[in-house]
């Protein structure tokens, strides 16, 4: 099997400053959210503020159910490709959870957001 090229100059670069950005705001991600909760519950369409125990609870065990599946993806597609696309789909997520209106949508997203985190975390630290 042919090993990959080793990437070099201004794309190593890149890679490395998105990569440490990405995981200081997905690190930060589930903390930061628990403390921002009860004025992003207030934003939903007036959903109480319990119902912000779902996004953390969500986004929890999507990160549980990511980490697996990244070993089975850089396995098939390559950590390269798998860590710049989790990276782009975490950007995606994260965008359409700030779009959310209700507690219908964001829920979701939030799962997806850590499902993608959880892919991305795992080939981050192959």
């Amino acid at each position: 099997m042919k090993r990959p090229a080793r990437i070099r100059g201004w794309r190593f670069l890149l890679l490395n400053g998105a990569t440490g950005a990405a995981n200081v705001v997905m690190l930060a991600n589930v903390p930061g959210y628990t403390v921002l909760a009860p004025y992003a519950a207030g934003s939903l369409q007036g959903v109480t503020p319990s119902y912000r125990t779902w996004a953390t609870t969500d986004h929890m065990i999507g990160i549980a159910l990511g980490l697996p599946l990244s070993r089975w993806f850089s396995g098939r597609f390559g950590d390269y490709r798998v860590l710049i696309s989790a990276l782009v789909a975490y950007a995606v997520f994260s965008l359409m959870c700030a779009a959310s209106e209700t507690i219908w949508f964001f829920a979701p997203m939030r799962f997806l957001l850590g499902l993608i985190g959880g892919v991305a975390f795992r080939s981050r630290n192959r």
